[in-house]
């Protein structure tokens, strides 16, 4: 605001100037936490893209070491040799437990695959009772028996309810599945949200430009204002120093006419 005598105006330049400079700098503001919050979810978008492969590796590995221990086991049967085929057998057997227990944790918070996981789990642990027959023969030396007992395990007849062996694998693919088609989501999203944070880059980018432009608009306003104040106050100086003048040249004169009287 000016003020002049009485009268007290507002400055529109000044005003207007200061409004642009704080709308500018809300803008700007905004701007940053836009990037920021894109950036975020990018991340978090990489992250889980990052769990799905592992939890995807981590199925392969067990679908992997069940093969392996089933193979070992079908070999140990016929040359019944603990050391080496039966050997294979258990360790496989028992790292294929462990992995899924590492499954477990991965899909912690996912009630979907956690369901899927308990029951590879369970068909686990079904899958070797049945085998254990067939070990259990092997490392007896029963000859046959420990044949017809991994037959029998594995053997599915059409018509008639899946092995447990086919339904492990099933479920097991089954998670892999989920897990392709939550990566594919991830992908897309990952790919939204960089997008999203370039956009709003280059957009922080050319608003620090008007910024800066804004800037050298005010400085100049400023400049112009302090101009303007000096050449008030100069003008208001001689006005005052012009009266004084004038006041003394009437005294002087009042005093000459009184003195003639």
């Amino acid at each position: 605001m000016i003020g002049d005598g009485d009268e007290v105006r507002f400055d529109w330049r000044r005003g207007g100037a200061a409004a642009a400079g704080l709308i500018a700098a809300l803008v700007l503001l905004a701007m940053v936490w836009l990037v920021a919050a894109a950036n975020d979810a990018r991340e978090q978008a990489l992250s889980a893209e990052r769990h799905t492969y592992e939890v995807a590796l981590v199925v392969r590995n067990v679908s992997s070491s069940v093969s392996r221990s089933e193979a070992a086991l079908a070999r140990y049967v016929l040359d019944e040799d603990e050391d080496t085929s039966g050997t294979v057998y258990a360790s496989n057997w028992q790292l294929a437990a462990f992995q899924i227990r590492q499954l477990e944790k991965l899909v912690r918070g996912n009630p979907e695959q956690e369901k899927r996981v308990a029951t590879v789990m369970q068909l686990y642990q079904k899958r070797g009772e049945e085998l254990a027959l067939a070990a259990t023969a092997a490392r007896q030396n029963q000859g046959q028996a420990g044949i017809s007992y991994y037959y029998a395990s594995s053997h599915e007849e059409k018509g008639k309810p899946r092995s447990t062996g086919t339904k492990l694998d099933k479920e097991l693919s089954d998670i892999t599945r989920a897990e392709r088609q939550s990566l594919r989501d991830r992908q897309a999203q990952s790919q939204f949200f960089s997008a999203e944070a370039d956009r709003f880059t280059d957009y922080l980018s050319w608003l620090g430009i008007i910024v800066g432009l804004g800037a050298v608009f005010l400085g100049v306003v400023a400049v112009q204002a302090l101009r303007q104040n000096a050449v008030a106050r100069k003008q208001i100086e001689d006005e005052a120093e012009r009266s004084e003048v004038l006041e003394m040249a009437v005294r002087e004169r009042t005093q000459e006419l009184w003195e003639t009287n």
